[in-house]
């Protein structure tokens, strides 16, 4: 799409929370097409080691919040607008050059390793679909 972090997050941002279907989501994260989006952990662990705090941060305080939020109804601010965040857990680099590491994580990194554990995975005491 040739774009960058900010832009991307703006488009996702205005595009999701300025629709019906997105009034009640507060936070969009955006992660690499390397992330299973259907596996929680893997979002989480995306969300956890890509994402800086405030720097990759898009808020929308403009537009329709949705009160029944905790924080909406009895924190700070207006109780009906704004409190939306896209949170961008791509690298940077991502948006230009791609990517240029291997995850270090064990389906991604050492793959004799990986065959010597599951090769004698149920000698080791471990039941096969664990």
């Amino acid at each position: 799409m040739k774009t960058n972090s900010k832009e991307f997050s703006n488009r996702v941002g205005d595009l999701v929370f300025n629709r019906k279907a997105g009034y009640t989501i507060h936070r969009l994260v955006l992660v690499g097409d390397n992330i299973d989006i259907y596996d929680g952990k893997d979002v989480m662990w995306a969300f956890s080691t890509r994402f800086h705090p405030n720097m990759n941060e898009t808020f929308f305080e403009d537009i329709r919040g949705f009160l029944l939020i905790r924080y909406m109804g009895h924190g700070n601010g207006p109780a009906t607008k704004g409190g939306k965040v896209v949170s961008d857990a791509v690298i940077p680099k991502e948006y230009t050059t791609g990517r240029d590491w291997v995850a270090a994580d064990f389906e991604s990194s050492y793959p004799e390793v990986k065959a010597k554990i599951r090769a004698n995975w149920e000698s080791m005491g471990f039941m096969k679909d664990q």
